[in-house]
């Protein structure tokens, strides 16, 4: 008898565990569908990459594992502004009644309307058309999420564009042979056009100084990248430096050892809040 309810005792313990660790993955439609959480999505005024905020509350007393799928749509407040979709599937877990923000990596979905403004609210939305979704799940299964020829790749299945590539690497030709193959193109013939017709400009050293100065009354994080022609981050020039209480002097040198010629853009975050943007010619 004895040794019955020590067995009972056990079995119970082994339930109230699994209870406690095991929590199955939930998309964030269901959640918002079951009231089991609410959310505030918010542009960061990204084109590509971390494009949006989103500030997620768990209602529930409960563990809970909230998933956001490449391919899915985030719609803008305002319809003048482009729709986002989800190239970096994400997995957010939720302790009882946690609040958690995370950003989400997308890309922008008509070309044709504007970009997103910092702080524009978004609504989760459906997932984009069956095209743009399985070449959402592409790019997150090879993580090339944050690659040059993203956007413009994803533009030819939202908006039916002609493919425009510029190749550099492996990962830009397997990109363009998955969009030709989708869009039933001659991908050699692609190949030899992207290849063709990029000319390299002669280039000459190039250096960039700035020295940035900040007076805060609380730490806060500074972030500093550089990006590309297309949003995508190419550099992170201050990856993650905490200002202390009161003035702060930060310097950046840039040079082209490592970039192509071109225009990029270097931004300027204070807690993951773009406060300046400065563009950079490297010619």
């Amino acid at each position: 008898m004895k040794n019955l309810i020590i067995f009972i005792a056990f079995t119970c313990f082994i339930i109230m565990y699994s209870k406690t660790v095991y929590c199955k993955e939930i998309s964030i439609t269901e959640a918002l569908r079951n009231k089991m959480i609410t959310i505030k999505v918010k542009s960061t005024a990204e084109h590509t990459g971390e494009c949006l905020s989103v500030r997620m509350v768990n209602l529930k007393n409960t563990k809970l594992n909230i998933i956001i799928e490449a391919g899915r749509m985030f719609i803008p407040a305002d319809s003048n502004v482009q729709n986002l979709i989800v190239v970096k599937r994400e997995n957010i877990e939720l302790a009882p009644n946690q609040i958690k923000t995370n950003k989400i990596t997308a890309v922008c979905a008509q070309k044709e309307d504007a970009g997103p403004r910092q702080d524009l609210v978004f609504t989760t939305g459906n997932f984009g058309n069956n095209e743009a979704k399985k070449f959402a799940e592409w790019l997150d299964n090879k993580a090339y999420y944050n690659n040059s020829n993203t956007q413009n790749a994803m533009w030819t299945f939202t908006d039916n564009m002609a493919p425009e590539f510029s190749i550099y690497s492996e990962h830009d030709k397997e990109m363009l042979a998955y969009v030709a193959t989708a869009k039933n193109l001659n991908y050699e013939k692609l190949l030899k056009k992207f290849t063709s017709t990029y000319n390299p400009p002669a280039k000459t050293r190039f250096t960039f100084t700035s020295t940035l100065n900040f007076t805060v009354s609380t730490p806060q994080v500074l972030k500093v990248v550089l990006c590309d022609k297309n949003n995508a981050v190419v550099k992170q020039c201050i990856a993650s430096d905490t200002l202390a209480l009161g003035p702060n002097s930060k310097s950046v040198v840039i040079t082209n050892d490592d970039l192509e010629n071109g225009k990029y853009y270097l931004k300027v975050f204070i807690d993951g809040k773009m406060i300046t943007r400065r563009e950079i010619d490297m010619r």
